[in-house]
């Protein structure tokens, strides 16, 4: 029964040595070959009676070092290993060169010791042309686009004079003429005016699409009130949604928190969509801005407006360089741009770590919304804020001007109400406490803030006897800055939030 079993296997592995698309090779520990199958000699154009007894190195190419083959061998040898595997070049009996990737191992008896090797080969030649030549092409696609965003640049530059200059010759025009212009005057001056606007806000685009594609654009952030910046952008988008026939409308929903965020770039976002949204609106359509806070950790704009929409296939599309939407069922055409604000818009959103996406109403229309983090980085006094608590008038003289020379966002606090009312709605970074007016009120006041805050402030007490450490009211307990550098440490202390 057991030779029968042998014999079967035997059989089994006969089958798939002559079967098998794969090289493969046997031979003896002196490296004589005992059996080679018919796509190892397919592959290399041997007959068998060629190669059994030779040695495997006919179809050494010699184009390896010989540390490649010292380090094969001391692999296959090594009883811990018992194998090498990688890519090298071996060669035909035609004497062309073949990439193929090798696999070698010893085979041993029961008792671990050696008695000979198999091999097996695989052409990878083809892959390894592909990869070369996908090499070469990305290499020229990476000079192609650095020529293109030399390009891009320089001509962009070149432009901002003349259309800097053709507009404010026009604003000159309007003055000089007056009330005397007539009305077929007044129009060609408006067209000008727009065609040249339009082409100053194209080179923007392609300026900051040239520094994201070089990786150059960086955010310049600070703490802010996104509720005023969007409401600042909806008033200035007021004109032209009259100009269109469209009615705008803000809707705020909460009183979210303070941002910290790049107010030009966030602005310059705000008003993409809002230009896209009011361009693609009908006349008597309505465009709406919404901005709430989304859960405890982000805050969000949509924009809305009563166009026909995107088609479905093309919603992520519309974010990419160069993309605009189809003209489907009549929608209007924009009257400037190649296609490049949504994709400025997406990477700026993600550049604070956000998401922006497009959906189509149930009702028609399209909606844009915004996601950023409310606090995605604090990377100085810039994105922070203090609130000083100073019912005598003690602290401002001496903290106020380092405080706002070091960019901080300072408020000040006469009584617990206030403090009350700045603490929750502005989530300061620094708490700066007169400890001389620190009632038994006030002390009850910190500790429940401290236990309820998840992201608390730096309680800090100040004293004209500062003392270690600050107890349970107190994180630190300091006496009146001396320099902006005592004002800037607390800064790093509430940064590197060690003292929680």
């Amino acid at each position: 029964m057991g030779n029968s079993n042998t014999i079967e296997r035997l059989d089994a592995f006969e089958a798939n040595f002559q079967s098998t698309p794969i090289g493969l090779v046997l031979t003896d520990l002196d490296g004589a070959i005992l059996d080679a199958n018919p796509a190892f000699l397919n592959l290399y154009g041997y007959k068998h009676s060629e190669v059994l007894g030779n040695n495997p190195r006919v179809i050494k190419s010699g184009r390896q070092p010989p540390r490649v083959y010292e380090e094969m061998w001391a692999d296959i040898l090594d009883p811990e290993k018992g194998s090498w595997a990688g890519e090298i070049f071996n060669r035909k009996k035609t004497g062309e060169d073949v990439y193929v990737l090798l696999s070698i191992t010893s085979l041993r008896d029961e008792n671990g010791h050696p008695r000979g090797f198999i091999a097996s080969t695989v052409d990878i030649s083809s892959q390894r042309a592909l990869e070369t030549d996908l090499r070469v092409r990305n290499d020229e696609l990476k000079k192609l686009s650095r020529l293109k965003s030399d390009f891009i640049s320089i001509t962009s530059h070149d432009l901002k004079s003349p259309l800097g200059s053709i507009i404010n010759y026009v604003d000159l025009l309007r003055i000089n003429l007056g009330d005397g212009v007539d009305e077929k005057t007044s129009r060609y001056l408006n067209r000008i005016n727009e065609a040249a606007s339009g082409l100053t806000n194209l080179v923007k685009d392609l300026l900051d699409l040239g520094k994201i594609e070089a990786g150059r654009m960086t955010l310049d952030t600070r703490r802010v009130r996104l509720d005023e910046v969007i409401t600042r952008c909806v008033n200035l988008a007021e004109a032209t949604a009259w100009r269109e026939g469209v009615k705008l409308s803000l809707s705020l929903e909460t009183i979210p928190r303070p941002v910290i965020a790049d107010v030009i770039k966030i602005e310059q976002v705000i008003n993409n969509l809002l230009s896209n949204a009011i361009n693609y609106t009908p006349e008597g359509g309505n465009v709406i801005v919404r901005y709430a806070s989304a859960g405890k950790d982000k805050v969000r704009i949509v924009i809305e407006d009563d166009g026909t929409g995107i088609p479905e296939s093309e919603l992520e599309a519309v974010f990419d360089p160069y993309r605009r939407a189809s003209n489907q069922r009549n929608m209007p055409e924009r009257l400037f741009g190649a296609g490049l604000g949504l994709s400025i818009v997406r990477q700026v959103v993600e550049l604070h770590r956000g998401r922006v996406w497009a959906q189509n109403k149930v009702e028609g229309g399209c909606r844009f919304t915004v996601e950023i983090p409310w606090r995605f980085a604090v990377n100085g006094p810039r994105d922070m804020a203090a609130i000083l608590y100073d019912p005598a008038g003690r602290l401002f003289a001496d903290f106020e001007a380092p405080l706002s020379s070091l960019g901080f966002t300072t408020l000040i606090a006469k009584d617990i109400e206030e403090l009350k009312g700045q603490y929750r709605h502005e989530e300061p970074d620094i708490l700066l406490i007169d400890m001389g007016g620190c009632s038994p009120e006030m002390k009850r006041l910190l500790q429940s803030m401290k236990s309820t805050v998840m992201d608390r402030a730096l309680f800090v007490g100040v004293s004209s006897e500062p003392t270690p450490g600050g107890g349970e009211t107190f994180d630190l307990v300091v006496g009146p800055p001396e320099s902006e550098s005592d004002v800037q440490a607390l800064a790093m202390v509430r940064m590197s939030k060690h003292f929680k």
